[in-house]
């Protein structure tokens, strides 16, 4: 294929993968992203139209509206990925300042310099780099459940920067009148390569944002609805991995269960409102008190349960003490917040029996006259 072809068969896949994500937006509810992904595909699409029509068209149109609009799209496929992983403006405003940079280099090549090439090379290099941005932005802070997704764009991303970099560099060296040869020639390979990746992107895209929602359905699935602290399910899992973490290090793991004393008296004095204002209070306090040495999970009810790993007994009561205390003092209207808890310290154990341990010694605490801390041991 010549160039003239290879542009427009580009240009209509990238419309096509515009209308396609447009019409299903419109018909099943848009996915997070999907409308930048396709503003971004009619930015470049808009763009190959221009720098097609090139020979017919005036050069602020042609060249310095085109090479802006590339630049343009790649921002907005930045910004669609980011929203897709949830990430909000993430780098926007580099992407945003490099646009006005582009803008500015290829007007004064083109209108004032005269010189095509420059303008070439000026954008090559800012898609380069703005293709790395978005790699780095995959790659930042990768979550487990999405590696093979953002391998698979990730590295059809840092392809493209390389091409588009080689195209930069190639153009620098040979500024002279070979520079328009190697263009050409390297014009060829960008085009197929731009072909074949804005495919590879646009089912990247899918791919993340079904991970993605795969992610939020398992973290839904793994939190509690009024808390969000989480359930018995998020609690297993995160249990188990702790438990053996532990095991390997040859370090305790303590459990410290807790149940609000007097929440059926609040729910019937004052209505499940009440309550249900309690039970978010305290939740709040023990996460903001356990922080990053452990993990809260609301059992059911009025029961919680902390996970401390790689804290003993004696670390696990005083912890308990203080969050008994913590409770004491929590101000809720209507409410005079008391809680029991029962800690459990163990190593090499089930999560099971871990679970058991410390709510035979919450039962003790009951007994023995509530609002205090027993230990198991």
């Amino acid at each position: 294929m010549d160039i003239r072809t290879l542009t427009l068969v580009n240009l209509i896949f990238l419309f096509l993968y515009a209308l396609i994500m447009l019409v299903n937006s419109s018909i099943h509810g848009e996915v997070r992203g999907s409308r930048w992904f396709a503003w971004s595909n009619l930015s470049r699409g808009v763009a190959s139209l221009l720098l097609m029509l090139s020979t017919v068209l005036p050069k602020f149109l042609s060249t310095i509206v085109g090479d802006v609009l590339l630049v343009v799209g790649l921002m907005l496929l930045h910004r669609s990925l980011a929203e897709a992983l949830g990430r909000g403006k993430t780098a926007w405003s580099v992407h945003v300042w490099l646009t006005v940079a582009v803008f500015v280099g290829v007007s004064y090549s083109t209108l004032v310099y005269g010189s095509y090439t420059a303008s070439l090379m000026l954008v090559s290099a800012a898609l380069a780099v703005q293709m790395a941005l978005t790699t780095a932005l995959l790659f930042s802070g990768l979550n487990r459940g999405m590696r093979t997704a953002v391998w698979f764009t990730g590295g059809i991303l840092f392809a493209y920067a390389v091409v588009y970099m080689m195209r930069a560099i190639a153009l620098y060296r040979n500024a002279d009148g070979a520079g328009a040869q190697v263009g050409s020639t390297l014009l060829v390979v960008l085009l197929v390569a731009s072909l074949l990746a804005n495919g590879g992107t646009a089912f990247g895209f899918m791919f993340l944002s079904a991970a993605q929602l795969r992610l939020e359905l398992t973290r839904q699935a793994e939190r509690d609805a009024l808390t969000g602290l989480l359930n018995r399910r998020g609690l297993k899992r995160l249990a188990d991995r702790s438990l053996r973490d532990s095991h390997r290090a040859g370090e305790p793991l303590s459990a410290v269960m807790l149940d609000l004393d007097g929440m059926k008296v609040a729910n019937d004095t004052w209505g499940h409102e009440c309550g249900d204002e309690l039970l978010c209070a305290v939740a709040k306090l023990l996460v903001g008190a356990v922080g990053r040495k452990g993990a809260v999970a609301r059992l059911g009810g009025d029961e919680f349960l902390v996970v401390l790993p790689g804290m003993a007994e004696g670390g696990a009561m005083e912890m308990a003490e203080q969050l008994r205390s913590s409770i004491e003092r929590l101000h809720v209207p209507r409410c005079r917040p008391r809680a029991s808890f029962g800690v459990a310290s163990m190593t090499g154990v089930s999560w099971e029996e871990a679970v058991r341990q410390s709510d035979l010694a919450l039962y003790r605490a009951k007994n023995a006259g509530k609002n205090r801390v027993i230990c198991f041991g």
